[in-house]
């Protein structure tokens, strides 16, 4: 399995203060999708495709907050899978606790 480092993750520890005490950080195996940091293309195509749909749903604020509530998922989800069901259940109870508020 070839194994790559992610340049952003090996230059913030080697240009951390104690970068002698901690460890270095994990590598990623390449048949993993890369990271979506923010100063990446992945991200930057990501934002470029999401803000277009966003743009041309004009007027249609529940299709535009459909499609940023999926982009969302879909950010975070490119991170970790496994902790996707957490943002899910964080939205639905704040969404729940919104509805009360609002009913008083």
């Amino acid at each position: 399995m070839h194994i790559q480092w992610t340049l952003s993750a090996w230059a913030g520890w080697v240009w951390s203060p104690d970068w002698r005490q901690s460890n270095p950080p994990q590598c990623q195996a390449a048949d993993q999708p890369p990271d979506m940091l923010f100063n990446s293309p992945e991200f930057a195509a990501f934002l470029l495709i999401v803000f277009s749909l966003y743009r041309l749903l004009r007027k249609r604020f529940r299709w535009q907050n459909a499609l940023l509530l999926v982009s969302s998922y879909l950010f975070y989800g490119w991170w970790d899978v496994r902790f996707l069901h957490l943002v899910v259940l964080s939205t639905a109870v704040d969404y729940t606790a919104g509805l009360m508020i609002d009913r008083g």
